[in-house]
């Protein structure tokens, strides 16, 4: 499966997905200044292999935790304390969008685009 997604601001995301075998799993996120590798979910690193912009990231690094509850615990919390959530039910729907339109468009066989305004999913 191959998704592409084009934003309004310039921004392209790209996600692929195979089927394996029994090799193992891989997940990488590219970007044009290096790659970040989340192998192990608990320890991804980043470094500048296969970035154009060679210099701006250094060799494989570990990416720093960041200290706090799991989204589930941080949610429960949240609705105890009436605290705003690290995770915003915005991001939420905007994930939301992005998976529904990408299926749309793979039943559809063809391009999708969203209206913002509207809240609706269209062919193009």
């Amino acid at each position: 499966m191959q998704a592409l997604w084009i934003y309004p601001e310039g921004l392209m995301v790209s996600f692929t997905t195979n089927c394996g075998n029994s090799s193992g799993n891989c997940m990488r996120i590219c970007g044009d200044q290096g790659t970040m590798d989340l192998q192990n979910w608990m320890a991804p690193t980043f470094s500048n292999v296969g970035g154009g912009r060679q210099g701006k990231l250094g060799k494989e690094t570990p990416v720093k935790p960041i200290d706090g509850p799991d989204h589930f615990l941080d949610w429960l919390q949240c609705l105890r304390s009436r605290k705003p959530c690290r995770a915003p039910i915005d991001a939420g729907y905007q994930h939301g969008v992005a998976v529904i339109l990408a299926m749309q468009a793979f039943d559809a066989g063809r391009r999708m685009v969203f209206d913002p305004q509207k809240r609706e999913i269209h062919a193009r």
